[in-house]
């Protein structure tokens, strides 16, 4: 028995390390006297529609929070508290002593089934924790438990079922972010991998950050070997188009800073064509956007010139308001 036991101990120590290879998010706890601790999301390889629907156990539910649909890709974990007899995995089944599903979405109910369902996964000789994570973590339980209905939706009840679903959906959006967070995603114009806690690959790349990546380009001499090696990392016609859309935003630049006037009450930049040199803010329409801005002239003390599109934006005649100060004026153009 001592030479069995001393065995077990070993392919216990074998299969914990295995799963915390391949399932490291799952394991929570080291083995300590025999005892283990899983905590084990429940993820789906595409949305699966879930179906919250009242239990009955609260009759003055109205009719629209009776049953509430969800599109989720995964459901809030589940917990189990194992104990690992010494004769496990040639002689005896692990023992579950708890099973627990995060936010309570599973009926405490459910969960002697579960528990069944699990025990009876073991066979003599031969580890079973894999098997068991992989069922409970694909969802597969779901459907042994009857959860799925003729449509294969996920149907849950529950007492409340408009704060189980805002629950269920808040844990699927972290579920998400965090799998953002810790996968790797190549970047399609450098080729380089960034992990989604460093923001993905669109403002980790290089090139995203444009301006700095133009400017170095700029400054080195053309036909140079430092200007063919940014070509050759990021694509020739990627850097020229970079270095055209720079060039564009520095003449944008100049031409707002020489050309235009920044409305002190907006700060949108309007150009003067006519009338006279005090500043003008255009707006769309004479409603409620020239009330806006009419009230927010009444903090100045100059005359104000509004060049305004008529009301139906047909392209007819544009009107031109005054500010003295006091009072709007409106005068044809």
């Amino acid at each position: 028995m001592a030479a069995t036991n001393a065995e077990c101990e070993s392919l216990q120590h074998e299969e914990y390390e295995v799963l915390e290879s391949i399932y490291p998010e799952c394991i929570s706890s080291e083995i300590t006297d025999k005892s283990l601790r899983l905590d084990i999301p429940v993820e789906f390889n595409v949305p699966r529609r879930v179906r919250v629907v009242q239990d009955g156990s609260s009759p003055s539910t109205s009719d629209a929070d009776a049953e509430i649909t969800l599109s989720l890709s995964s459901l809030p974990s589940l917990m189990l508290s194992v104990i690992l007899p010494p004769s496990y995995p040639l002689e005896s089944p692990p023992n579950v002593t708890s099973i627990r599903a995060s936010h309570i979405w599973l009926p405490h109910v459910i969960m002697s089934r579960l528990q069944r369902l699990l025990a009876e996964m073991w066979q003599p000789g031969e580890g079973v924790l894999y098997a068991w994570i992989e069922f409970l973590r694909n969802g597969e339980f779901l459907k042994s438990l009857a959860f799925e209905d003729d449509t294969q939706a996920i149907r849950i009840f529950h007492p409340s079922p408009r704060i189980l679903a805002k629950l269920l959906a808040d844990s699927d959006a972290s579920a998400k972010t965090m799998r953002f967070t810790h996968n790797s995603y190549p970047c399609a114009i450098c080729l380089s991998s960034f992990k989604g806690s460093k923001h993905g690959p669109i403002t980790a790349c290089p090139i995203a950050h444009s301006e700095k990546l133009v400017l170095e380009y700029l400054k080195l001499e053309e036909g140079s070997i430092e200007r063919e090696r940014i070509e050759r990392r990021f694509g020739k016609a990627n850097v020229l188009r970079l270095v055209r859309q720079y060039e564009e935003e520095q003449a944008n630049k100049e031409w707002l800073e020489t050309s235009t006037m920044a409305c002190p009450g907006c700060e949108v930049y309007v150009e003067k064509s006519l009338g006279c040199n005090h500043v003008g803010a255009a707006l769309g329409s004479i409603g409620a956007r020239l009330r806006r801005a009419t009230d927010d002239m009444h903090e100045m003390p100059t005359t104000f010139l509004l060049p305004v599109r008529d009301e139906a934006g047909s392209g007819g005649p544009v009107h031109t308001f005054f500010y003295d100060g006091t009072r709007v004026l409106q005068q044809a153009v």
